[in-house]
């Protein structure tokens, strides 16, 4: 069984419904301690004897032995109760005083339920309180009057029983309800201001090292997480920005060995071994350049200008085509339209043409078509007859010094530039699926721009 992912909603729904229970809980404290001071007393007494209240065989009333009212007795003896049927049944209790069996005989039996009343029947006792009420019974309905009780000798839990099944439980439990229904609208409305939060992390790339996470509109409870976040993300860019620089460095350092060395090479005779080391010093030697071109692309800012893509397109496809039809393949370059127009560095998108147009070359066999193709929403797809790419090898083939076969000149970075020139103009490179024959390479860039 799938173990459920802890939720921040449910977490504040729940927090909330505890809250209100605890309000809840609250109030009822504070009502019990206020009605200690006033008829707390009467009014379980009143529930207890007509909860007690039975009819014998001859048609009298009795209190049960073992019910409340007992209990009640042994722990305020004076205690006493009048109740009187609608029949003329009348039962005592104790020693009420005669001004309450005047009150109970002077009140009128339509007397209503919800017309109890509470009245002293003496002062300056803390038993003086008094309460009548007309109510159901096991024996039938009684006017029923009772007295003689303190407050005090009610127990918290005694003293529910005489709210039981009365409205404020209902209320409870609606508020309790209310608690549940608001903690699950609430929440929701709540977790909105981390959807900002969470677009602005989805939004971080590697087209952007510099870009932060936004601290001005966080709320303090998710704040450190932001500052730690974005600490991180300081150490990673730091990391990276000295790995850059040390392939930056070396690939400098590289530069004049191999330029001594290819002009040495150059003095040596003719010879099979010759012309592979000549050619191995040669893959060294672009090797040794495409990683300056990606650190040229990575460290200087990119000038944006007006640009038609179509023009530039048809330009780098003819500066290639010698390279292309000695190497056997046959160019072609179609447009949708007449004039594309985007923003972007020229030198840059034409590199990035460029070593797509040598990457179809170098791994399309030999033999077929290459086609360049610029449509209208700002993509350049450079489409050839050859094998094409593995399935397993689709992502990776993007990768610095990835290549699918070692047999072929190049050293995996051509791919790599092409990406990070496309990025850094806010689009992408994309290898788009489709089976062999034929690999297509995809130039992907921002809003078009009106032509």
């Amino acid at each position: 069984m799938r173990s459920r992912r802890p939720s921040l909603a449910r977490r504040l729904a729940l927090s909330f419904v505890i809250a209100t229970s605890v309000v809840a809980l609250a109030a009822l404290v504070i009502t019990m301690v206020a009605m200690d001071a006033t008829y707390s007393g009467v009014m379980y007494a009143s529930r207890a004897v007509a909860e007690d209240l039975r009819r014998t065989s001859e048609g009298s009333l009795a209190i049960s032995p073992s019910g409340p009212t007992a209990e009640l007795r042994s722990r305020s003896p004076g205690l006493w109760a009048l109740a009187v049927d609608d029949h003329g049944a009348q039962l005592q209790l104790g020693d009420p005083p005669a001004s309450a069996a005047r009150f109970l005989e002077a009140t009128p039996r339509t007397l209503t339920r919800a017309s109890g009343i509470d009245f002293r029947v003496g002062e300056g006792t803390r038993t003086a309180q008094a309460r009548l009420i007309r109510t159901q019974t096991p024996a039938g309905p009684v006017r029923l009057v009772v007295g003689g009780v303190s407050s005090q000798a009610v127990t918290p839990l005694a003293w529910l029983r005489t709210v039981r099944g009365v409205s404020l439980f209902a209320a409870l439990l609606v508020l309790a309800v209310l608690g549940i229904a608001l903690g699950l609208l609430l929440a929701p409305l709540v977790l909105n201001g981390l959807r900002p939060l969470a677009k602005a992390a989805a939004a971080i790339d590697g087209s952007d090292p510099g870009r932060r996470l936004p601290e001005q509109s966080v709320v303090v409870e998710l704040l450190p997480m932001v500052r730690a976040f974005n600490g991180a993300l300081d150490r990673l860019e730091q990391e990276l920005e000295r790995r850059a620089r040390f392939m930056s460095d070396v690939a400098h350092e590289l530069r004049t060995p191999l330029a001594v060395l290819s002009l040495k090479i150059e003095d040596l005779a003719a010879g099979p071994a010759n012309a592979e080391v000549r050619q191995s010093v040669a893959r060294l030697t672009n090797m040794v350049g495409q990683m300056l071109d990606a650190e040229r692309v990575r460290a200087s800012p990119t000038s944006r200008q007006p640009l038609d893509l179509v023009a530039l397109a048809r330009t780098a496809t003819a500066d290639i085509a010698p390279l292309a039809y000695s190497a056997g393949y046959e160019l072609a370059f179609t447009a949708d339209a007449e004039r594309v127009a985007v923003e972007g560095d020229p030198a840059a998108i034409t590199r990035a043409l460029t070593n797509l147009l040598s990457n179809a070359i170098a791994h399309a066999g030999g033999s077929g078509t290459i086609q360049v193709h610029v449509g209208a929403d700002a993509t350049v797809d450079v489409q050839d007859s050859g094998p094409g790419v593995p399935e397993e090898e689709r992502e990776r083939i993007f990768e610095p010094f990835h290549r699918v076969r070692w047999d072929r000149d190049g050293c995996g970075l051509g791919l790599h530039l092409v990406r990070e020139i496309m990025r850094l103009h806010g689009g992408d490179v994309l290898l788009l699926p489709g089976p062999p024959p034929g690999a297509c390479f995809r130039l992907q860039f921002g809003a078009v721009r009106a032509a």
